[in-house]
């Protein structure tokens, strides 16, 4: 019976698709400009993501991000759309899948990636290259912080702009059933961001693991292919049960703990169109139990700490409910948490694959820098001490050359970790690296992992001396190869 009762449960939980509402909501501020702006300049086809938040009753679209395609698609001419048909077959479906995890790095919680859209002339096929790249781009991947978080699989929207005639069509994708037919979905433009909320919060983070590097299958590759895994997907395989667990961390609002069926804000329906400031700010606390960590699962290499004090804020349409509220902030935490491991190990990489190990290193944690990519709602990168600090000059070409413009009122909301006498100040956390040596028996205990927690509300000199601190002790050997 117990058996029969968790398949039940798991198949309730995971196995049912949450249909899409038929109705999509385009920002008239942003989407509509955008669409404006390529008419103007007889765009010949732009391909991109649509950015946005899916709730039940609607799918809100805040701004289109266009991609730079592979191949290129510079040299094309409006009315050539022979040529234009070639390029929408011959997109590349892995690189847009690349493209549009760079892209969830750069984005807030409770904002993803709901659709894809295509801007051509409306005899161009795009509804089987458009099906195509929008279940391979919003279906859920395994180790991505969005599976872990999504609450529903819900559908996806394909959008198709006529450049010809302006005309709009907008379809619903199933994101995972790939039998399933399109639906059609309406599509309307409104001026919705300035009724948005956003909920701000700062806590610690402090994640540890022990980790070894993985061998490839020599079953399945050659002996030249059995060279060892990269650090990053060492580094991030070691740091996912820590991970997943920051995905169950509990969320109180404005220092209430709310039932999950409450709702925060108003509905949007005040006269004039526009709430007060003081309601559209929020600030969540977070608590986190860490899991226990098994100190006998296998052969440690390395033992890795990830940990400081870091700021992070998500957004939400007015009228969420507080469960959908807390979920956005867990995604900004888990999403934060891996972007600041992927952009360390980026800086990592080369030094790793040449020395085939590194030596214990206490980094400084990259810093998050924000600005505005549509309203209120923020574009986010990191930033690491050696980048220009003032002026924030590689921050902007890299947000520029992914989003293709340059969010305005960029501003860093952490301050880099600095060491009095050797010793880091009190809001920054180290770790001590636990290594292996080659030949032993032993295994090296993962770092133990703090309870994270945030303040509700800290005060401006608090949040300007926010320090932010990476303490990765990396001390790995190489295999015999």
């Amino acid at each position: 019976f117990a058996v029969w009762v968790g398949l039940a449960a798991f198949t309730l939980h995971f196995g049912t698709t949450v249909a899409m509402p038929a109705s999509a909501v385009g920002e008239e501020t942003t989407v509509e400009k955008h669409v404006a702006t390529l008419v103007s300049t007889r765009c010949p086809l732009q391909v991109g993501f649509m950015i946005g938040q899916v709730t039940p009753k609607k799918t809100w679209v805040a701004a289109l991000i266009p991609t730079r395609l592979e191949p290129d698609v510079s040299s094309l001419k409006a009315g050539d759309k022979a040529g234009i048909s070639k390029a929408v077959d011959g997109i590349d479906q892995f690189y847009m899948v690349a493209y549009a995890e760079q892209v969830r790095r750069a984005l807030p919680g409770g904002l993803g990636i709901v659709g894809v859209y295509f801007f051509c002339p409306g005899t161009v096929n795009t509804l089987n290259k458009g099906r195509q790249l929008v279940q391979a781009v919003c279906g859920a991947a395994d180790g991505e912080p969005d599976a872990w978080l999504e609450e529903g699989n819900y559908d996806r929207l394909l959008l198709s702009v006529d450049s010809t005639s302006r005309t709009i069509t907008c379809k619903c994708i199933s994101a995972s059933d790939y039998k399933a037919a399109p639906k059609p979905a309406s599509w309307s433009n409104q001026s919705f961001l300035s009724r948005w909320h956003a909920v701000s919060y700062q806590t610690q983070l402090n994640l540890a693991a022990n980790c070894r590097r993985a061998k490839a299958n020599a079953k399945k590759a050659s002996a030249d292919a059995a060279a060892d895994a990269g650090l990053y997907d060492t580094v991030s395989l070691a740091l996912q049960p820590a991970l997943r667990n920051l995905a169950t961390c509990v969320v109180r609002v404005d220092g209430k703990m709310l039932a999950p069926t409450a709702t925060i804000g108003d509905t949007g329906g005040k006269k004039g169109g526009k709430s007060s400031a003081a309601k559209l700010n929020h600030e969540a606390t977070i608590f986190h139990r860490p899991p226990a960590v098994s100190r006998s699962e296998f052969d440690t290499d390395a033992s890795v700490c990830v940990a400081g004090t870091v700021h992070g804020s998500a957004f939400f349409a007015p009228g969420a409910s507080a469960a959908f509220v807390s979920q956005c902030v867990r995604t900004d935490l888990c999403r934060s948490a891996a972007a600041r491991t992927a952009v360390l190990c980026e800086g990592l990489e080369d030094e790793y694959a040449n020395e085939g190990s590194l030596e214990y290193r206490n980094m400084v944690m990259p810093v998050r820098v924000e600005g505005n990519l549509a309203g209120s709602i923020k574009a986010i990168d990191y930033m690491f001490p050696d980048e220009d600090t003032k002026g924030l000059t590689e921050v902007r070409e890299r947000l520029s050359s992914l989003l293709g413009f340059e969010p305005e009122n960029l501003e860093a909301k952490e301050t880099f970790a600095t060491s009095q006498g050797g010793v880091a100040k009190a809001t920054a956390v180290t770790a001590a690296a636990a290594s292996k040596k080659a030949g032993s028996s032993s295994t090296a205990p993962a770092a133990a992992t703090a309870t994270t927690t945030g303040g509700g509300g800290p005060s401006t000199a608090v949040m300007a001396a926010a320090v932010a601190l990476i303490a990765i002790a990396v001390a790995l050997l190489a295999f015999a190869q």
